[in-house]
């Protein structure tokens, strides 16, 4: 088994490496993503607030930096940033993501513009918002890696439950990050290293912080 030690983990990189993956997705100014308590339909929060929407739309594009997929971790990234939207309360099953892909969807239409979307891509990100609850696609376009890319970035959110996280190796979806013989990979212990330092630095900010100082908070 891979250790942190052995991949030679410096907490001190961690925020130079998502902002290169957030430049590597093409992510153009980080005020275009910023997270708003109007947005969501739960407003207390709970666990999936507006934190764990950043650190997930941060995972979607340290995943996609390490996969060499720019598009689909932009993709990804931009389903990660809706995901959980319309959440009313923290048990609500299934449905929150087919419900954020058909209701949450036309508020950020300029921004999907401004990001020149084709009518596919937006297709794909609605598919992995509707999928990463468990919830049916239906009348949605598939890219498979997209909603491997959102499904797994937010498995690797589950370190906000607890020090050493809650995350099972057997529920992630890429085959790159799958475990074998019942260990995980080197590219998923690099990641669940990642996702616990950038989750201890910004478990205990405000709820609602412009996308840049939450980045900025990064140790």
């Amino acid at each position: 088994m891979v250790t942190l030690d052995q991949l030679n983990f410096k907490q001190a990189s961690i925020r130079e490496t998502v902002v290169d993956a957030l430049q590597f997705i093409g992510v153009q100014e980080y005020s275009d993503f910023d997270l708003k308590k109007e947005y969501f339909n739960n407003r207390e929060q709970g666990n999936h607030d507006a934190r764990h929407l950043y650190r997930v739309m941060i995972a979607s594009a340290l995943i996609a930096r390490k996969l060499n997929e720019p598009r689909n971790g932009l993709l990804a990234f931009c389903g990660a940033f809706i995901h959980d939207l319309a959440k009313y309360d923290e048990c609500d099953g299934t449905q929150h993501g087919p419900l954020a892909a058909h209701t949450k969807w036309n508020m950020f239409n300029q921004l999907w513009d401004k990001y020149a979307l084709t009518d596919d891509e937006r297709s794909n990100i609605r598919a992995a918002v509707s999928r990463h609850s468990g919830g049916g696609n239906s009348h949605f376009i598939d890219n498979w890696v997209v909603n491997q890319i959102l499904h797994d970035a937010d498995a690797f959110d589950r370190c906000r439950f607890h020090q050493y996280g809650r995350l099972d190796w057997n529920y992630l979806s890429h085959p790159s990050l799958k475990c074998t013989n019942g260990h995980p990979t080197q590219f998923a212990m690099m990641l669940i290293g990642e996702t616990e330092a950038i989750c201890g630095s910004t478990q205990y900010l405000p709820s609602f912080i412009p996308f840049q100082e939450f980045i900025e908070n990064i140790r």
